[in-house]
């Protein structure tokens, strides 16, 4: 995958990832009726949450993500939405679940039910970002490993 291609697909792949993390975290689950609190706050084990995300990080964080994604469907040669979508998808999805799991086992910040749905919302996030990403890297002359 040359230069331009990692570059445009991060930078589509962070868009893209940003905003659905923002419709999916803050205003879905944030804003549900039914419940007292936000969904991951009433799961939370500590007062461990920020009162603001810090932004840099977030963006940060986010784009690396993005590049991962990028590097795989390159890897992987995903070349149409439907691939990338499925490759962003479980990309993600393992990786959140890994990382929950792992957060989890160490440290008191989150429940179980939080865990087992953070990764499913993230094979969305993930998902929906990778068709993004496969776009772009198919309309520069498409994926190709190395």
């Amino acid at each position: 995958m040359d230069t331009r291609r990692l570059l445009a697909g991060t930078v589509v792949g962070g868009v893209v990832m940003y905003l659905m993390g923002l419709l999916l975290w803050a205003m879905l689950f944030a804003s549900v009726r039914w419940l007292p609190t936000s969904f991951f706050e009433g799961l939370m084990a500590t007062e461990a949450g920020r009162s603001g995300a810090i932004l840099w990080a977030d963006i940060v964080g986010t784009a690396t993500l993005a590049m991962l994604l990028t590097l795989v469907i390159g890897w992987t040669g995903s070349s149409t939405i439907v691939e990338g979508l499925k490759t962003g998808a479980l990309v993600n999805f393992m990786v959140w679940l890994g990382v929950d799991l792992i957060l989890y086992a160490n440290l008191t910040i989150v429940e179980l039910n939080g865990i087992m749905v953070d990764p499913v919302l993230e094979l969305v996030r993930g998902g929906v970002a990778g068709a993004a990403i496969a776009l772009v890297s198919r309309g520069s002359g498409g994926a190709e490993a190395g």
